[in-house]
């Protein structure tokens, strides 16, 4: 990625380009945003949303969670300062607490948004504590975003880049294509370590199980060589004391086949148990599938039926509306009609006026001449 670089001392792990490193069977990608700058937490924020949802002026009292879908659906969590002095211990756990509800059944991803000129040893040590109230594979599922250029002289950024395998980009010409394959690498890589870690821990229970059958093994030959021995020896005794060694023996094959049926009946117990724990698990997964299925349709069917009901109320205003021009253009024709029919006669008043005026007019004059 433009703007990575590699140094001796912090050197990031091999990448590939694909875009679908994510499982098809799982239905969400769940980030969690951590840093020591809101600011440019927000950026990041609405970089992956692809749209302004996180004001990069306003910090909030509590975590945020937003959903978008990104080829697949995800979960964002955005959480206020916990790095800085100002916010007390339990402050911290309360505001942990709230981001491990708001991700249930568990982050997927923690995004690590640093900046390398404001990273000090008190946002070390207080990210450290974060983390592992989150739990103990938090560093695991960790990808660091660093701002910044002189992040290769910050000892307390190293060690977190360290602590997180080497996984981390520069925001510096960041690209959501080399963001989104980091994310499902990441999340790639812990699903690997956690089927690992279980795979180790059946081993090592099978291991155990072998080991014991065969120390009882060992355990019953032995007793077995030493009667044989004793048996050699005391050929001579009488025929009541063979036969008490010999039902002895039989008595001790026994109890050591009981107890390799027993082993054998606890292990069979476990396996099923494991199975059955499996079998659950997936049907928990599917009926939440199914339930957010149903949500989906449910909320699908509220807006046509909102859509529905929008789309009526604008016909009907639409109507009305033009009840109303037609109501105005009547009115106005017939106001147009009065002023012109007053306009008719006020024009016939005033020549009768006229005329009147004249005639007075004329028959003083008439008058006067006669006077004179």
């Amino acid at each position: 990625m433009a703007g990575t670089s590699v140094t001796d001392d912090v050197k990031p792990r091999q990448r590939r380009s694909s875009l679908d490193l994510l499982p098809p069977n799982m239905s969400e990608l769940r980030l969690v945003l951590l840093g020591n700058n809101w600011s440019e937490r927000s950026s990041v924020a609405n970089f992956i949303l692809e749209e302004n949802v996180f004001s990069s002026q306003r910090e909030p009292d509590n975590c945020e969670k937003v959903r978008g879908k990104l080829k697949k659906e995800f979960v964002l969590i955005n959480t206020p300062n916990l790095l800085h002095s100002n916010t007390s211990d339990m402050q911290m756990r309360e505001h942990v607490e709230h981001c491990a509800c708001l991700s249930k059944p568990g982050p997927h991803v923690f995004l690590l948004v640093l900046d390398s000129e404001d990273f000090t040893e008190e946002h070390r040590l207080r990210l450290c504590t974060v983390l592992e109230i989150l739990g103990d594979q938090s560093f695991a599922r960790s990808l660091i975003l660093i701002s910044g250029k002189n992040y290769r002289s910050q000892i307390p950024l190293k060690d977190i880049i360290r602590k997180c395998s080497y996984r981390y980009l520069m925001m510096e010409n960041l690209e959501m294509e080399e963001l989104l394959t980091r994310l499902r690498q990441t999340q790639t890589q812990v699903e690997i370590i956690m089927k690992e870690k279980e795979e180790e821990n059946l081993r090592r229970e099978h291991k155990d199980m072998t080991r014991k059958i065969t120390e009882l093994k060992g355990e019953n030959e032995r007793e077995r060589k030493l009667r044989a021995n004793e048996q050699t020896e005391k050929d001579k005794c009488i025929n009541k004391e063979r036969e008490e060694r010999k039902r002895q023996r039989e008595e001790d094959e026994k109890r050591w086949k009981k107890q390799k049926e027993t082993l054998r009946e606890e292990c069979r117990k476990k396996v099923e148990t494991s199975e059955k724990k499996a079998h659950l698990e997936r049907e928990q997964r599917e009926a939440a599938e199914r339930k957010l299925e149903q949500c989906r349709k449910e909320i699908k069917k509220s807006q046509d039926a909102w859509d529905k009901e929008k789309k009526e109320l604008w016909e009907q205003r639409h109507q009305d509306l033009k009840q109303h021009l037609e109501v105005e253009k009547t009115r106005s024709i017939k106001l147009h009609e009065e002023f012109y029919r007053r306009r008719k006669t006020w024009i016939s008043s005033c020549f009768i006026l006229t005329s009147l005026s004249l005639s007075l007019l004329f028959y003083i004059f008439h008058l006067r001449e006669q006077k004179l």
